[in-house]
């Protein structure tokens, strides 16, 4: 189904797209994940594990001092003042 509005885009709605090649990449067992809750580029490290908390070894992937604002090996971005 095609959203009519943002309120259509949902964690379920998400989950069950699909690419080209008939995969669900952010299916349960995907390579891509959804947060349970929202983040930021400003949320903690603590915020950033009960996000995704589902994920095996999340707390040992980020130091105490994790941010993404930080973060310039896996993201680039500019904040806007």
């Amino acid at each position: 189904s095609i959203p009519t509005s943002f309120n259509g885009i949902t964690a379920s709605w998400v989950r069950h797209l699909r690419r080209a090649d008939g995969s669900r990449p952010y299916s349960r067992h995907g390579w891509a994940h959804l947060a349970l809750r929202p983040i930021t580029i400003y949320s903690t490290r603590k915020e950033i594990i009960k996000a995704y908390r589902y994920i095996k070894g999340i707390k040992k992937q980020y130091p105490e001092n994790y941010s993404i604002l930080n973060d310039t090996t896996n993201f680039l971005f500019k904040v806007k003042n």
